[in-house]
C-alpha cells in the first residue's frame, strides 16, 4: 500500500498541469478531453481531499500566473497569489467528499460532470470569486463544441467536458469500450449544438 499511495499526488499534479496546458496561452486544447483522467486515478481509494487539492492547486497555479506580473506594483501580490490559489483549491478539494465510494459506472460519470460545473460556478461566487481559471475556457479554438453555451450556458461545458474524461477514465479502468463510446457520443453532442440554426 505504501508503494501505492505516492503515485496519487503525482497523478494529481500531472492532470493539474494537462488541464492547464489546455487553457488559452498554451494551445494544448486537445488534452482537455483526457487531463482529468490522471485525477480520477487518484481519487480511487483514500486520499481524495490532497488529490483534488493538488490538483487544483497546479492547474489554477498555472492557469493564474500572469496574477503575478502585479508584483511589480506591489510585493504583497506573491502571498496574496498563494493565499488565493489555497483557498480556491480548498474550495474544489472539499467537494471530493461527495464522491467517496457512492457512484459507479454511469452515476460515476454523471457525478462528475456536476462536481466540476457546480464548483467552478461556486468559485466565481464571493469577494475572492474568480472566473478565468474556468475549464470551458480550453475550447476557445473549437468554437463548434461550444455551441451549447448559447442555450445552456457555460457551465454545462465543463460538465460536458468532466463527464468525457469520466468516461474515458472507465474505459481505461474497467476495459470496457462502450464507455470509450460514450466520451465520443458526449463529445458528438456537443458539436452537435452547431448544426442547430440560429432564430433570426
Amino acid at each position: 500500500m505504501n508503494k501505492v499511495l505516492p503515485r496519487k499526488p503525482i497523478l494529481a499534479v500531472s492532470s493539474g498541469i494537462l488541464t492547464a496546458l489546455a487553457m488559452p496561452g498554451f494551445g494544448g486544447w486537445p488534452l482537455i478531453f483526457v487531463a482529468l483522467v490522471p485525477l480520477m486515478y487518484a481519487l480511487d481509494g483514500k486520499g481524495r481531499f490532497l488529490s483534488t487539492f493538488l490538483f487544483a492547486g497546479a492547474f489554477l497555479a498555472i492557469d493564474l500566473r500572469w496574477l503575478l506580473t502585479l508584483q511589480r506594483f506591489s510585493p504583497l501580490v506573491i502571498p496574496g497569489f498563494i493565499l488565493l490559489i489555497g483557498y480556491l483549491s480548498v474550495l474544489f478539494a472539499v467537494g471530493s467528499f461527495i464522491l467517496k465510494g457512492r457512484f459507479k459506472g454511469g452515476h460515476f460519470i454523471i457525478a462528475m460532470g456536476v462536481w466540476f460545473s457546480f464548483f467552478e460556478y461556486l468559485r466565481t461566487i464571493g469577494p475572492l470569486g474568480i472566473g478565468f481559471p474556468s475549464i470551458y475556457h480550453s475550447l476557445y479554438r473549437a468554437p463548434a463544441l461550444i455551441q451549447a453555451a448559447s442555450y445552456l450556458g457555460p457551465w454545462p461545458i465543463t460538465g460536458l467536458l468532466a463527464a468525457v474524461n469520466a468516461s474515458f477514465y472507465l474505459a481505461l479502468k474497467k476495459r470496457r469500450v462502450g464507455y470509450a463510446l460514450t466520451g465520443a457520443a458526449l463529445i458528438g453532442a456537443m458539436a452537435a449544438f452547431s448544426l442547430i440554426p440560429i432564430a433570426e
